[in-house]
């Protein structure tokens, strides 16, 4: 899917390939402004957690959760409409 931006002057159209560019944009940003926190007040000494999120993976399951809902869903309105239905 692609998004739309609006901003200060700016009303732009993004494809897929620019949405995740953008996306990935902004959460590399937002790490950077963590770690930056972090750092100014002195919170960097925390240890790092024991299993890191995985963001890539839970995105993938996710996305087969999803096409597997739609397509159980699907089959069941194929079977409801059936041939004969109008």
């Amino acid at each position: 899917m692609g998004g739309e931006i609006f901003s200060h002057g700016v009303t732009i159209d993004l494809d897929p390939f620019e949405a995740h560019d953008l996306r990935d944009h902004m959460r590399a940003a937002i790490e950077r402004a963590i770690v930056a926190w972090l750092a100014d007040n002195g919170r960097r000494a925390s240890s790092p957690p024991k299993k890191p999120y995985d963001r890539e993976t839970a995105d993938r399951k996710a996305k087969a959760m999803i096409a597997d809902w739609i397509a159980r869903r699907e089959a069941k309105r194929t079977i409801a409409e059936g041939p004969d239905h109008v």
